[in-house]
């Protein structure tokens, strides 16, 4: 099965001075009986348009040798902030005299909520595999909570719908505990690191 959701996400894009956005590509246990746990394949920080053109083959390639999914934040990263988090990360480690691991605080920094931009969007992970359910599911939440809808974007079992931030205490929507949302008859859950499927190509 392939999935490509890349024209749909490059539109959603600015790119600009100091901004990077953050791609991964990861072997999902659930679709490799041969692995015991998800594994990350491929990481990168996407500066330009034209970098991501320029690897967009090689995504592909990945995800069909590892029978992988690649993932794309769609909240753009302050190099800026990313940087002054990753020293002061490290300068943690160092005053306490922890030096175990120190290669991976990237990694363990980058999708931080202090390392965003203003230019925030979440996810609503809707999932119901239905046209019929999703237009409607985007009718309602337009209407009860006054939020315009940005983009629809496949998954493998559902939709990711794309907002900019709200109210978490509207009246009309209902909170199940642990980011599931309910508004109308409709649930969701909500993905504030904006983590979605830019290609798949699973078996």
């Amino acid at each position: 099965m392939i999935l490509d959701n890349i024209k749909k996400i490059i539109k959603l894009l600015n790119f600009r001075e100091d901004i990077f956005y953050y791609l991964e590509i990861l072997q999902r246990k659930k679709d490799n009986s041969n692995i015991t746990k998800d594994r990350k394949i491929y990481q990168r920080y996407v500066t330009s348009l034209k970098e991501l053109y320029e690897i967009l083959d090689d995504i592909k390639l990945l995800c069909k040798v590892y029978n992988a999914r690649a993932y794309f934040s769609l909240i753009p990263r302050s190099s800026e902030k990313f940087a002054k988090e990753c020293l002061m990360a490290l300068t943690n480690k160092v005053c306490s005299n922890n030096f175990k691991n120190t290669f991976l605080i990237p990694d363990k920094v980058v999708l931080l909520p202090q390392t965003t931009t203003q230019d925030k969007v979440w996810i609503l992970d809707v999932d119901v595999k239905d046209e019929d359910y999703i237009d409607d599911f985007v009718r309602v939440f337009e209407e009860k909570l006054s939020t315009r809808i940005i983009e629809t974007l496949d998954t493998i079992n559902g939709y990711h719908v794309i907002v900019n931030p709200f109210n978490l205490r509207h009246e009309n929507l209902i909170d199940l505990k642990d980011d599931n949302y309910r508004v109308d008859k409709f649930e969701f859950t909500l993905r504030r690191e904006a983590l979605t499927i830019f290609y798949a190509d699973i078996s």
